[in-house]
């Protein structure tokens, strides 16, 4: 919800969590029931369905108070429940004794009431509730005089005395999920109260993980960065998700109870992720993986069981942000002997012709890791590793590739590949450079026309000037050999002539072609098909 263009967090709607409240409800309604224990990961939501029984009963004229354990408050007495003692019942001075208030309690209240008529006491965070709160409590339910709804986190370690509690008194568990993608998507789409951009919503999503709180955090972060803002009315991330310092915190706090061996492995799977499980199992590290994953903080990779991956993405973006140079450098060894042990295991190396999955995800990560650590890399992987970066548009990743193949090897391809990669980056001059060394290298018709094409697309996008473009190209029809090679220069003319004001030309390059195949033809159309609707119009 927005006010003046703010994001208003005590008014985000409540969604997929009716449910829940309707079941909390139900367990109280049972008489055989004296209380529901809300479970659920930091931040995904208890608080907010303990809220909203405690505003039913409320809203329905039942007795029903609120109290918040804390940490702070653990060691003194009656801490959580003071602001809800009634003032009538102090004893003075005195320190407060439970038995007496007990007592006091009872005769005020009456005889055991039946569930429909109990005190409701809402207990937030009851792991943190002082021993004389927590007993008095106790008493309350064990008399019949209270029913109890608390939250409590599913890692938490919970005192024998809330144990004893839970089954004595039949308390029961009530389970808070973190929220499904539509859920997130619904949420998002309400709380900001207008259209959300796909993209944007899609990444806060995976983001957040379903955590409410989570997505709270980052749309506040966003909001106040102004990376998360409307652009002609539709909100739209402008940079990476921002984190704030509560939800640094809070993903700290996921991470503050492992030893240093849990840690170290925790720091080398977040920047190797997703490992393969029987990396980690040649490695030796399988029984320690094990042991996070059943901590939650490892999970199965979404798209391939076989890999794992830090649980949840935020904690494994903040631990490599805060890798030292050092520490980083000494992880790269062992990410790269992890990430190459799968595809050995696999039956794949990189720099081979194998067309599988693996290999084509870990080619590029591999190469830029042994570059940087300074390990040996063969000219063949870094080209490969280009190609893969060519189709996902990573511009920055195949210049760093391209430089270095270059200097390991200064051949026709690298320097051409290099000087693809800085017309991609419109480092033109640069491009023009790189292009000139390449002109001494060039020695079969295939490489005088990949460079003339290159130029040509140069001086057309990058210079603005067709005509010398056109040119470029001529003068390598001149040179060529191959009547198919000339042929494909001609069209590039076409290309570029239907759309430099003059279409007719298109009709008198389509004449000059030797080679009538399949493949000239198809390369025709689209010219030809412009041409005349530009002669038409």
């Amino acid at each position: 919800m927005r006010n003046n263009g703010h994001v208003q967090r005590n008014v985000w709607p409540l969604i997929g969590r009716e449910h829940l409240v309707a079941a909390v409800l139900g367990h109280l309604a049972d008489p055989t029931c004296s209380g529901v224990l809300l479970i659920g990961q930091p931040g995904v939501g208890t608080t907010r369905v303990l809220d909203e029984v405690h505003d039913h009963y409320f809203e329905h004229g039942r007795l029903a108070n609120r109290v918040v354990a804390s940490q702070a408050m653990h060691k003194s007495r009656f801490a959580a429940l003071a602001p809800v003692i009634p003032g009538s019942l102090r004893t003075g001075d005195a320190p407060l004794d439970s038995m007496e208030l007990f007592e006091r309690l009872r005769v005020t209240v009456g005889a055991p009431r039946n569930p429909a008529n109990r005190f409701l006491t809402c207990v937030d965070d009851i792991r943190w509730l002082d021993e004389a709160s927590l007993a008095l409590l106790t008493q309350m339910v064990v008399g019949k005089l209270a029913t109890v709804v608390a939250t409590a986190h599913e890692n938490d370690v919970l005192p024998d005395s809330i144990l004893t509690l839970e089954r004595s008194c039949a308390i029961r568990r009530v389970t808070v999920p973190p929220l499904t993608r539509l859920e997130t998507l619904v949420l998002l789409d309400l709380a900001l109260a207008g259209p959300v951009d796909g993209t944007t919503a899609r990444e806060l999503a995976e983001a957040c993980q379903g955590n409410p709180l989570y997505l709270a955090e980052l749309v506040d972060g966003g909001v106040a960065t102004g990376v998360l803002a409307t652009v002609l009315g539709t909100w739209t991330l402008r940079g990476p998700p921002v984190v704030t310092a509560r939800l640094s915190r809070l993903l700290d706090s996921q991470l503050s109870l492992l030893d240093a061996h849990g840690r170290d492995l925790i720091e080398l799977i977040s920047f190797a992720e997703p490992v393969a499980v029987a990396a980690l199992e040649s490695a030796g590290l399988l029984p320690a993986a094990l042991a996070l994953e059943a901590a939650g903080l490892l999970a199965a990779d979404p798209t391939d069981p076989t890999k794992v991956r830090l649980a949840q993405p935020l904690v494994a973006s903040q631990v490599r942000a805060r890798l030292s140079p050092l520490r980083r450098r000494g992880l790269l060894p062992r990410a790269i002997k992890l990430v190459a042990t799968e595809g050995r295991e696999n039956g794949i190396g990189i720099g081979t012709d194998a067309d599988a999955g693996d290999d084509t995800a870990n080619a590029v990560r591999l190469a830029l890791w042994r570059l940087e650590s300074g390990d040996p890399v063969s000219v063949a992987d870094l080209e490969r590793a280009v190609v893969i970066s060519r189709s996902r548009y990573d511009f920055e990743t195949i210049e760093e590739l391209t430089s270095a193949a270059v200097h390991l090897e200064p051949s026709l391809n690298t320097l051409l590949l290099q000087a693809e990669a800085l017309f991609d980056l419109c480092r033109f001059d640069q491009a023009d450079e790189v292009m000139r060394q390449a002109d001494a290298l060039v020695d079969d018709d295939g490489g005088r026309l990949r460079l003339a094409i290159l130029r040509h697309r140069t001086l057309l996008w990058g210079r603005h000037d067709g005509a010398a473009s056109v040119r470029a190209l001529e003068e390598v029809i001149g040179v060529l050999q191959v009547p198919a090679m000339r042929d494909f220069a001609r069209i590039a003319i076409a290309n570029t002539v239907v759309f430099s004001g003059d279409p007719s030309a298109v009709a008198r390059l389509a004449t000059t072609i030797e080679v009538d195949g399949e493949l000239e033809r198809c390369a025709l159309c689209f010219p030809r098909a412009v041409a005349g609707l530009l002669e038409d119009a």
